[in-house]
């Protein structure tokens, strides 16, 4: 029996910040959340470890959500600090089109000599030429920015130049933690291992603040391949012996060898790298890409999350009567992708409630209302022009 068939409700699963309140976390469970996804690199252990224990005396589960290999901006010399607004406390450099940057390593030492502003990122990229056609995106498009220049030392790349082509209205510039994509190369799809050492380090941390608890998951990001997800196993399994473990499908090749990678553990369709890996490759449409994703989990028995969009598309358009609202989900390819595999056993929230969780509870209660309307609309009719 499938879950539409069985009238069973796809889990919830909304990323909120780390000094989330408890009785916060008992209103959104209310609402109709089920699960809670820490997001690793936005939460310090003392406050991830808080809200873990939290989460659990509200009959909530948890998922820890590693960084991994994407690059992140550190607080650099030349930033300020916000002091008032969403953003306060965070750190900022405006920046405007036609200005140019150089990307570094934490780790590099400082060089007083260079003129342009230097932004250290928690690793670099390896993979660019640096021949004018490539970019480079900050939060999902918000700076887009052209490569000019790439120094190599060896192999390694250890400098990247780019200039500024474009920043996103009511965007101030580039933020500490900002994270790194490319719209035209797949920069996250090498054999490196997918748990890095300071994503270990940072669990090591909460395990210790947490004591005897443990998160519910953890959640390993940009798997590529079976042997990826194993060698992160194998290394949790020294910090949460058989924690129980999902990997995020972002790249083209985690798609491609996506039979393989859910032998060894659950899935999520983490849309937001994997938009860009399939725009730059062309091998998979979005939609293509998910659903290769869902069959093989679901043939394979294991769980399998799809992340934000599906939410974003049903709250965007689920503004009429409910009939009418049903088909015009149900017309989304990206909704019907999944309301046609209704084996999906969650729908993630992350843009919508992570950034401050205010709204958290609005958008859990409308998210779950037009995940009901959508899927009553396809129990009657089916997809449209069928």
């Amino acid at each position: 029996m499938t879950a539409l068939e069985g009238g069973t409700p796809r889990e919830i699963v909304a990323t909120l910040p780390g000094g989330t309140s408890p009785e916060y976390l008992q209103a959104c469970e209310r609402a109709g959340m089920n699960r809670v996804r820490i997001h690793g690199e936005k939460t310090g252990p003392e406050m991830a470890a808080k809200l873990i224990r939290d989460c659990h005396l509200a009959g909530l589960k948890v998922s820890y959500d590693t960084n991994g290999k994407k690059p992140r901006v550190r607080r650099s010399e030349g930033m300020t600090q916000i002091t008032e607004g969403l953003e306060k406390d965070n750190w900022v450099k405006v920046f405007h089109p036609g200005e140019r940057m150089l990307l570094v390593d934490e780790n590099r030492e400082a060089n007083p000599e260079e003129k342009l502003f230097v932004a250290r990122l928690s690793c670099l990229p390896q993979v660019f030429t640096g021949n004018g056609e490539e970019r480079l995106n900050f939060s999902d498009g918000e700076i887009c920015c052209t490569v000019k220049q790439v120094t190599k030392e060896g192999q390694t790349t250890v400098g990247i130049e780019v200039e500024v082509d474009s920043v996103r209205p009511n965007i101030q510039g580039l933020f500490w933690k900002m994270g790194v994509i490319s719209p035209t190369t797949d920069i996250f799809s090498g054999d490196d291992p997918a748990l890095v050492a300071a994503d270990i380090r940072k669990l090591e941390k909460v395990k210790e603040a947490l004591g005897d608890d443990r998160p519910d998951q953890i959640a390993i990001s940009f798997v590529c391949t079976k042997g990826q997800m194993e060698d992160a196993q194998a290394k949790l399994n020294n910090i949460w012996p058989g924690v129980p473990t999902l990997a995020k499908i972002e790249t083209v090749r985690g798609v491609d060898n996506i039979d393989e990678i859910v032998q060894v553990t659950d899935v999520e369709v983490a849309r937001g790298d994997l938009t860009e890996a399939v725009k730059a490759n062309g091998k998979y449409t979005l939609p293509g890409a998910e659903a290769r994703i869902i069959i093989a989990a679901k043939k394979a028995h294991r769980e399998v999350i799809v992340a934000t969009h599906v939410a974003d598309s049903l709250l965007n358009q689920a503004r009429r009567r409910p009939l009418e609202t049903g088909e015009r989900l149900v017309r989304n390819e990206r909704v019907a992708v999944c309301l046609e595999l209704p084996e999906v056993d969650a729908w993630m929230l992350a843009a919508e409630t992570m950034v401050t969780g205010k709204n958290a509870q609005q958008v859990i209660s409308a998210t779950s209302q037009a995940i009901r309307v959508a899927e009553r609309y396809w129990q009657m009719y089916g997809r449209p022009g069928n």
